[in-house]
């Protein structure tokens, strides 16, 4: 999972760029979206239209085909639509860094959201697992979020020398909590996003109008993305929003019922994805992937979320059902 130093990017070069493998245009302007650790993004206007050109930091593997098939087989969704190059791919080479291209999506990100925004992002996500259910794929994707004793262990070997005592007892938190929390190979599966939060969705007003960052995407149990939209969503300052998280579930039931196993195991799941983020967010500190602020940001909100959550499955499931 190494990341290439992001490219610098011209005006001139990127012209260059764009007129080699697509008929785009000449740019009228371009703009560095946001900073990102996977990617560098530009909003491109040229004499054709408004797009994005998504530099891949990371994932220059042939991992980026996941990504690449599962973006086209999604429809009526607002997503990414991956323009093919002039030699009919979906992907060209940028200094070094495969690099997508698609329309720009209107919108912009929001840090409040009403109960109807809330809705609509549950039902974006039970409409994205209707038609990622049985979704495969040859290539193989790294479970992010995996809780397992293997890696548990690693994490703590790799993390011996970590001086910081909130990350150490978290790690101690996660390592006596995390495995108490499993899921069923029986759950129905599919391609998930499990990065649905809010900077990386997209709205118009009230309107939810775009969805990105697909990067982390991989096939897995369709209520372990849920539970990690809901964690995304619900939590602020170390709690959990419960009124929230019913606006989500409801949104994702409009679009996707859940049967009752998985409706009975919907807290578990949320139980472990804090788990997860939080094991996730340790090991990338350790390999210098990620900076430590965003890891003590996840202590502080979600996994102290995650340790306030204490109401029973019974209890979540008749709320969110109320």
């Amino acid at each position: 999972m190494g990341f290439l130093p992001a490219p610098k990017v011209t005006r001139a070069e990127l012209q260059q760029h764009l007129s080699k493998y697509f008929n785009l245009g000449d740019i009228l302007s371009h703009q560095k979206l946001k900073k990102g650790y996977a990617n560098s993004l530009y909003r491109v206007k040229t004499t054709k239209g408004d797009f994005v050109v998504k530099i891949a930091v990371r994932h220059n593997s042939e991992k980026l085909n996941y990504e690449i098939k599962l973006l086209n087989i999604l429809h009526d969704l607002p997503i990414p639509k991956l323009i093919r190059t002039k030699n009919n791919e979906y992907f060209s080479d940028y200094k070094g860094h495969r690099t997508l291209v698609y329309p720009f999506l209107s919108g912009e990100e929001k840090k409040k959201f009403s109960k109807g925004m809330l809705f609509q992002v549950g039902e974006f996500l039970g409409e994205l697992h209707l038609q990622t259910k049985g979704f495969v794929s040859p290539v193989k994707r790294i479970d992010y979020y995996e809780v397992s004793s293997i890696r548990i262990k690693r994490v703590v070997r790799e993390s011996r020398n970590q001086k910081d005592i909130k990350i150490k007892d978290a790690l101690q938190y996660v390592k006596e909590n995390a495995l108490k929390y499993k899921l069923p190979t029986s759950l129905p599966k599919g391609a998930m996003h499990i990065d649905l939060k809010p900077e990386n969705t997209l709205f118009t007003g009230n309107h939810l109008t775009g969805v990105v960052d697909f990067d982390n995407s991989y096939n897995g149990p369709l209520i372990f993305d849920l539970a990690d939209t809901l964690m995304w969503f619900c939590s602020r300052r170390g709690r959990f929003d419960m009124e929230d998280a019913k606006k989500v579930y409801q949104g994702y039931q409009s679009a996707r019922k859940l049967n009752a196993q998985e409706s009975s195991l919907l807290l578990t799941a949320l139980h472990r994805v804090f788990c997860g983020i939080t094991l996730c967010g340790i090991d990338l500190l350790n390999q210098k992937t990620l900076p430590k602020e965003l890891v003590v940001w996840v202590i502080d909100n979600l996994l102290e979320a995650e340790k306030n959550l204490t109401i029973s499955k019974q209890q979540f499931q008749n709320y969110l059902k109320t």
